[in-house]
């Protein structure tokens, strides 16, 4: 998965919907545009929904620049093929958060969980009950949140560990550099030169109670 909510997640929901509905197609193709389109390499917008769509062969062409007025900078046109025709097709547009809006079926977009509007507000619920934000958060979500929040926890520790344990360049044809593990080797020498130790050192393993040696390469 992409760095990109929006350019990774969104894509690969609107082409799991469209594969759903369409388990007869011979091959799928994918056109990008917009902003996806600019960015999809880096951001493995491609490899998200090729993967959603697999083991369908799958055709992706980036237009980073369409000669139409695109509905959302983040959109997908879905085309499925049988028996050499075109079949069906799907719009799909990637509006943030992992959130999309399919052409036609604006109905899907999910309700608000909270009804406030801003943080203020809530602010004021929490102070007017005395309860706590994570309490309030439990009554808008239910309790099934907290199991919810620990995968994401997981999923994040797992993520800082791979970019504290690799080297080299970043995936999508960027050139980009990581850069993850010289910062935090540079952290943890830092904090060794002040005196800092593991206990007492801000900067830790994700999945360690002490602070490891430095990376090597």
């Amino acid at each position: 998965m992409g760095p990109s909510s929006s350019h990774t997640m969104g894509p690969e929901k609107a082409a799991r919907i469209f594969k759903s509905e369409n388990e007869d197609a011979e091959r799928f193709k994918a056109l990008i545009y917009g902003s996806l389109a600019k960015t999809g390499k880096g951001h493995m917008t491609d490899k998200a929904i090729i993967r959603a769509l697999s083991p369908v062969p799958t055709e992706i062409e980036f237009v980073p620049h369409a000669d139409f007025t695109l509905p959302h900078p983040n959109t997908v046109d879905f085309i499925a093929y049988k028996d050499g025709r075109q079949t069906t097709s799907m719009r799909a547009l990637s509006i943030g958060g992992g959130d999309i809006v399919i052409e036609g079926r604006e109905e899907m977009l999910a309700p608000d969980v909270y009804p406030e509007n801003s943080f203020a507000e809530i602010s004021k619920i929490c102070k007017a009950n005395h309860i706590r934000l994570s309490d309030y958060v439990e009554q808008c979500e239910g309790k099934q949140i907290w199991d919810f929040l620990n995968g994401i926890w997981e999923a994040m520790k797992r993520s800082v560990n791979e970019g504290i344990s690799v080297t080299g360049i970043l995936e999508g044809g960027l050139q980009v550099e990581r850069k993850a593990q010289l910062l935090y080797n540079g952290i943890l020498m830092r904090a060794r030169r002040r005196g800092r130790t593991g206990s007492s050192a801000h900067m830790r393993s994700p999945s360690a109670n002490k602070m490891p040696p430095p990376v090597q390469s």
